[in-house]
């Protein structure tokens, strides 16, 4: 956005518009996905639309060309991974398999995508970010792969005489859904809001070259994946409430540390437990949903907690900065 000269207040206008669209169509493709049971197809038709807009946004100059594209792009691209987390937690389920395991390796892919894409792109080809051309050519390969992928068995008996509406009124009066919105809202939520900030406290508080952004972002990232593998280990031994708790305790800490050190190595050593936090804002929330909410209305509900989460994130990051 700098480098087409949009101001900082036309980027805060396009960044608050994406949440609230996003926010506000999360429930449909939800209800869609619900109402038709074509999970794969929805997820495929939301990256690819996601790869087409981001080719389109990615050539605009005009602010309002730009912030038009950018709604569509924040309204595809927030809903795939709920969708997705819909998908993997039932097809677990139906195929007596681990949800961790198939989640770890959305991790790995934002591992590859955050430090390893940016780099070979920028080396090989000189090309700057955002990099649309790749997002473009993964929807391509995920539409391909999604084919091999056996769709999940629901029965029709439940949801032919339920709709967005009535689903919407159930799950407000879910209490249990209710209540690990709010939950995740929070702790979750408040103590992802300071990673927004981490590359500004690396350079200008302590003083660190760029290349540490990508070195801490490793040493996150790295474990993470083991950790969500294993994460159903520690819900099995201690139960959700217990391993929610362990996931806040291990963040306080981190960012006590992340506060009083200005040493890389120890912050990275802090960083190391990030990936108890996503565990469980993905692994036990999806499962805990999964568990609470009826399957006919499983992909209603993961994508409004999806839309919670965008504003919330939104939200208590900007009341951070």
């Amino acid at each position: 956005y700098e480098r087409v000269g949009l101001s900082g207040s036309q980027m805060g206008t396009i960044s608050s518009s994406g949440y609230i669209a996003a926010m506000l169509f999360s429930p449909l493709w939800g209800a869609i996905t619900d109402k038709t049971h074509k999970y794969k197809a929805m997820a495929s038709f939301l990256i690819l639309a996601t790869g087409i807009t981001g080719l389109i946004w990615q050539h605009q100059t005009e602010f309002l060309w730009i912030f038009v594209t950018s709604l569509f792009l924040s309204v595809f691209r927030s809903n795939i991974g709920n969708v997705l987390d819909a998908l993997c937690v039932e097809y677990s389920k139906q195929n007596n398999k681990e949800f961790s395991l198939i989640r770890s390796m959305g991790s790995l892919g934002y591992l590859a995508g955050s430090f390893i894409v940016g780099n070979f792109m920028f080396e090989f080809f000189h090309i700057q970010g955002p990099y649309m051309q790749v997002l473009f050519g993964i929807a391509l390969l995920f539409v391909c792969l999604m084919l091999f992928v056996k769709e999940p068995e629901f029965s029709n008996e439940v949801s032919k005489d339920h709709n967005l509406k009535s689903n919407m009124k159930e799950l407000l009066h879910n209490h249990d859904y209710i209540y690990i919105l709010f939950l995740s809202f929070f702790s979750m939520m408040i103590l992802d809001s300071p990673n927004n900030y981490i590359g500004n406290h690396l350079i200008m508080t302590m003083g660190l070259e760029d290349n540490a952004i990508g070195i801490v972002t490793c040493a996150m990232v790295l474990p993470e994946i083991f950790i969500i593998m294993n994460f159903h280990k520690l819900i099995k031994k201690f139960g959700t409430r217990k391993t929610y708790l362990i996931a806040i305790v291990t963040q306080i800490i981190r960012c006590a540390i992340y506060t009083l050190t200005s040493n890389l190595y120890v912050f990275m050593l802090a960083s190391v437990v990030h990936g108890f936090m996503v565990g469980c804002g993905t692994v036990c929330i999806v499962s805990y949903i999964h568990k609470k909410v009826p399957t006919y209305m499983l992909a209603t509900a993961m994508t409004i907690y999806g839309g919670f989460t965008v504003v919330g994130y939104a939200l208590q990051s900007q009341l951070f900065g």
